[in-house]
């Protein structure tokens, strides 16, 4: 088998982002990385963000920074990765690319702790950047230019101290004085070296900084001082000309000034009033609004808050910090402020945003001051306020996201030409269920009803030179859609077509004459026929004497100022008017809210019925919420309760967050929706405080004769933590499902030992489910689940079930996949086959008989298979014998699997499903990640195909290098050689 691998739609989750003006002195533009992916957005002229340019620099980019040589024009951008290398990057406006400025080796490539790349920052006048790891090494490059003006690097310049932990760095403004680095340290050395545990227990962070001295091209640790242990967070305070300097270190609860020489200055952040009292408030991302007259900092908690931060100064000392709340959005990774007055919010999960300011926040509002610090016996007072609706953001645009896809299926339940993809994603009350179609969505911007009932549509032009279109005949374009009568077109008779000639007459074809309209400004519009047949075609002559004939298309192409590109469309009795967006996207997605996190979504053959399952972790219950009890109580029976069922009450519910539960509590629900509609058929919550773990359709028997009949089985767990993993029971509930589909049952619950729940699947009219590594076989009972069968001798945790005629599939959360059958004559299950590598499976797809598809947390997908004598043997002995008392060396399975494919995705791999995207097409595999992207590998059919390909790959590996300096072989084989698959991301870079 050799594959070809293609990402269909690129990762829409944001790890972080940069903003800076990349192509031009003005250009207001980010740089996001999206795992592998480097993207430049900007704002157009609408307010809509566009992507400009999109790279796979096939490696993982840990860090981007963006900085500007003194007297240059543009920024560059420098990356951090998994390669080992620290590249400098400039965009080059005339190829719409990133052209490779410098690029220097310092470590090993790999995401490792000991080597940097995990943090980057600049000096803000651009003359060094410092990269660092998560522990001990730490490099200063120095940032100048030559005689020509190009950027030149230095060497680097060491700054490691062992046994040292960095939480945060920062450039620190310092006007042109030597550059100087911040940096969160903490000593684990006599931790490390205290087995009693005392030593950790008091380990101090500290605030240090690094000086580059540029006289002597030397760095040096110039001062440290402990700091608060909840610090996480720096940022730099303007200084030089332009302010006191210094940092504010953001702690649990505390946002602080702090300065080598100046005293320490203490705020406290503000806090929410239904916030439980033992949780904190982390400052999770900022930004900063920097002008030589005004300047304040914008700083997010973990809960979504948004605050606003000044500092009173006299001269270089800081007299007061004040902490104002300013607005609540959904939490992000980053946040920039653009100086056309726009915000871009990059979330956590959900779709990104972009907002305008309408406000600066000094208006009277809940703020907490350093001069009104009050302390009392429990530590500081804390200062309380309630979110609101935006007050000083209006929301401009969405850019969708899916991240993280968390399932996902491809079907098609509508009967259309092309199956659906439905991917469950998100966190929360952002969660949602999308249904995805190739094809470009569209908007409709206008929609007007037509006299008559109109077989066609045109659009022309008053004059050749015109930008835009004059008339959708026989209406005026302005700013509503309008009939006109003094067009001199004859609306009497019907009309096969029209057309602006080259004099600026217009053109109209009737069924037996052509009517030549000539428009004159000021006076009447005279008319004049000329005889044609009756048939309305384009004729377009080749050079090479070849007439090309065809008819003319019903829907034509439109612009106007409102709209400068666009189509006219008739349907039925009205007309609309269409435009396109979002250009570059694959797939168009219609998506309906969810409650709560989803976890797993199953499709009812029979009824085509999607079911998704749903928990949080953390969560207050529907019918526990004191916020919701009016609305839940006014509901009339039948009728859907729930937050995501009020427009208005769901809106807010994404801007806030929900209310925050004690640790330990969980809210579930089961949810039926109808996928034409996407409506909410049917939904329940879950009691007795349990969580969903598994969940899957399986035929079972209600009687020993009787016919099968198809179940949903969840696995839930009661009061479920994690690290380590304990519950206090756990249960698999049974429903039947009723009316068609619409609505499920509780037939019963049955508790189960081991822990929770992590597989179910149906087997020959059975369940199989699984409680950490044991396996058991259960029948269906009046009461409950009757357990007839069991294994105890899996490794680790079984997270996978799938069945495969007599055979069981079972994938392990460490050790990869065990084949088993099931021994009926003896009531036993035994082990036939394993793999000869430990993956930590997250999916598992069969393809055949003796092959399967694997992807593993670490992003890579394998094709493993049973080899065919093996398979032959296995099938010829039914009852077992030598391979239920059989084991193979090191206490390992008789026979092993074969790896026939290996290939890095890059992206830890959620779902996995077969399926044909095109009517007649092959079967492909269709995937999705948690970074919300989605692709297929594609089997070649043919070996010359195959070869092409793979001799394509090789010369575009050799002649066009990965932008972040990681060698593509070797990403491609992070953790296991590639084998049989041809990269076609890499591929489809050739025309570039």
């Amino acid at each position: 088998m050799h594959l070809y691998h293609l990402t269909l739609s690129r990762a829409s989750g944001i790890q972080s982002a940069a903003y800076g003006n990349f192509s031009g002195p003005k250009a207001q533009e980010i740089a996001v990385s999206r795992g592998k992916m480097l993207e430049l957005l900007r704002p157009n002229e609408l307010g809509k963000m566009v992507t400009v340019l999109s790279t796979d620099v096939f490696g993982c980019i840990r860090a981007i920074a963006p900085f500007r040589i003194t007297g240059a024009q543009t920024d560059y951008l420098i990356v951090g990765s998994d390669s080992g290398r620290i590249v400098v990057l400039q965009y080059d406006k005339d190829r719409n690319a990133w052209k490779k400025v410098h690029q220097e080796t310092y470590g090993k490539s790999g995401c490792r702790r000991l080597v940097p790349g995990q943090y980057l920052t600049c000096d803000p006048k651009g003359r060094a950047c410092m990269i660092a790891a998560i522990e001990k090494q730490k490099f200063v490059y120095v940032l100048n230019r030559d005689s020509a003006a190009n950027l030149t690097i230095s060497s680097p310049l060491e700054a490691h101290k062992s046994h040292n932990i960095v939480f945060s760095i920062v450039g620190m403004d310092c006007g042109f004085d030597n550059p100087i680095f911040a940096t969160i340290e903490l000593d684990y050395a006599d931790a490390d070296q205290d087995p009693t545990g005392e030593a950790a227990s008091v380990a101090q962070k500290h605030l240090t900084f690094y000086e580059l001295d540029l006289g002597l091209n030397h760095v040096v640790r110039k001062w440290s001082d402990p700091v608060d242990n909840g610090a996480n967070l720096l940022m730099p305070v303007p200084g030089g000309a332009d302010g006191p300097g210094g940092v504010l270190v953001c702690a649990e609860n505390f946002i602080i000034y702090k300065n080598q020489d100046h005293e320490e200055v203490r705020a406290v952040i503000p806090r929410r009033n239904d916030l439980p009292g033992d949780r904190g408030v982390l400052i999770v991302s900022f930004a900063a609004h920097k002008k030589k007259a005004y300047s304040f900092f914008l700083v997010q908690s973990e809960y979504g808050d948004i605050y606003k931060v000044t500092l009173t100064t006299d001269g270089d000392t800081v007299r007061e910090v004040k902490v104002k709340y300013f607005d609540t959005l959904p939490p992000c990774v980053s946040i920039c402020v653009l100086k056309t007055g726009f915000l871009f919010a990059a979330s956590e999960t959900g779709n990104h945003a972009l907002y305008q300011f309408i406000g600066t926040g000094d208006d009277e509002d809940v703020e907490s001051s350093s001069a009104q610090l009050v302390q009392t016996e429990e530590g500081f007072q804390p200062v309380f306020f309630d979110p609101r609706p935006l007050k000083n953001l209006l929301l401009v645009d969405e850019m969708p996201s899916l991240m993280p896809i968390t399932d996902m299926k491809v079907a098609n339940l509508l009967n259309e030409e092309i199956p659906q993809i439905y991917a469950i994603s998100g966190r929360g009350p952002r969660s949602s269920l999308a249904v995805l179609r190739p094809g470009l969505a569209v908007t409709e911007l206008a929609v007007s009803p037509l006299p008559g009932n109109p077989t066609a549509v045109f659009t022309v032009k008053r004059a050749v030179g015109d930008e835009f279109d004059a008339y959708i005949v026989v209406f005026s374009i302005g700013e509503e859609v309008k009939e006109t009568n003094d067009s001199g077109f004859l609306g009497t008779v019907p009309t096969l077509h029209t057309q602006l000639l080259a004099d600026n007459s217009l053109l109209q074809a009737l069924p037996a004459a052509a009517e030549s309209v000539l428009l004159l400004y000021g006076g009447q519009a005279g008319a004049g026929d000329a005889g044609v047949d009756s048939s309305l075609f384009l004729q377009v002559a080749l050079i090479n004497g070849v007439l090309l004939r065809t008819e003319v298309d019903r829907v034509s192409g439109f612009a106007s100022d409102q709209c400068p590109e666009g189509f006219v469309a008739v349907a039925k009795g009205s007309l609309r008017i269409l435009s396109v967006e979002n250009v570059g996207e694959t797939f168009n997605q219609q998506v309906t809210r969810l409650r709560y996190t989803p976890r797993r979504l199953v499709i009812h053959p029979q009824h085509n019925m999607l079911m998704v399952a749903e928990a949080d972790y953390g969560a207050i219950p529907l019918a526990e919420r004191e916020d919701l009890k009016q609305q839940l109580q006014s509901g009339e029976n039948g009728v859907l309760q729930g937050v995501e069922f009020d427009e208005e009450a769901a809106a807010l519910e994404e801007q806030y967050g929900p209310p925050k539960g004690s640790p330990g509590q969980w809210a579930a629900c089961l949810r039926v929706v109808d996928p034409a509609t996407l409506s909410t058929a049917f939904v329940t919550e879950l009691d007795n405080n349990e969580g969903v773990t598994c969940m899957g359709l399986a035929a079972l028997s209600p009687s020993t004769k009787g016919p099968q009949e198809t179940f949903l089985a969840v696995g839930t767990a009661q009061g479920l933590r994690y690290l380590p993993t304990d519950c206090e029971a756990a249960y698999i509930r049974v429903y039947r499902v009723l009316d068609s589909g619409r609505r499920l049952e509780l037939l019963h619950k049955t508790q189960t030992e081991g822990g929770p729940v992590g597989a179910v699947a149906g087997y020959k009219g059975r369940l199989l489910a699984s409680s950490g590594p044991v396996l058991r076989l259960y029948e269906l009972g009046k009461k409950k689940l009757l357990r007839k069968c069991e294994y105890k001798k899996l490794p680790v945790n079984i997270m996978s079930l799938q069945v495969q005629g007599s055979r069981i599939i079972v994938g392990d959360s460490q050790e990869s996949v065990h084949l088993m059958k099931y021994k009926k004559a003896e009531n036993i299950f035994y082990i036939f086959a394993d793999d000869t590598m430990p993956r930590f499976v997250t999916s598992i797809l069969p393809l055949d008989f003796d092959t399967f598809a694997v992807g593993d947390k670490f992003g890579n997908l394998t094709v493993l298979r049973l080899p065919a004598d093996i398979s032959a043997q296995v099938e010829e002995d039914p009852t077992g014998g030598k391979l239920a008392a059989s084991t193979g060396k090191l206490n390992g399975a008789p026979h092993k699997l074969q790896a026939i494919t290996n290939f890095h995705i890059g992206d830890t791999i959620t779902a996995m499903q077969r399926a044909a995207l095109q009517p007649g097409g092959q079967e492909v595999i269709v995937y999705g990640t948690v970074m919300g992207a989605i692709g297929v590998l594609y089997p070649f059919s043919s070996k010359e195909d195959a070869d092409f390909f793979t001799h394509l790959e090789m010369h575009l590996r050799q002649e066009h290098p990965p932008l972040a300096g990681r060698d593509h072989m070797a990403f491609r084989s992070a953790y296991i050689p590639v084998k049989d698959c041809v990269d076609g991301d890499l591929c489809s870079q050739y025309p570039s």
